[in-house]
């Protein structure tokens, strides 16, 4: 779905990532760069969001 339309997740924050919901508990966090999709993190939903901005930030 995301190589057909990659603009179809919606922005993570001000960051290059963008977040597809999978399921009710489940985030796809990826990124493009030319024509290169890359997926950076499957993020369960019950974690601490800050974990995941700190995860994100290297």
């Amino acid at each position: 779905m995301i190589e057909h339309n990659n603009q179809i997740g919606s922005r993570y924050k001000k960051t290059s990532y963008r977040k597809f919901l999978i399921s009710n508990q489940v985030y796809l966090f990826y990124k493009i760069e030319l024509q290169v999709i890359y997926v950076v993190l499957f993020w369960d939903n019950k974690r601490n969001p800050t974990n995941l901005d700190i995860v994100l930030s290297f």
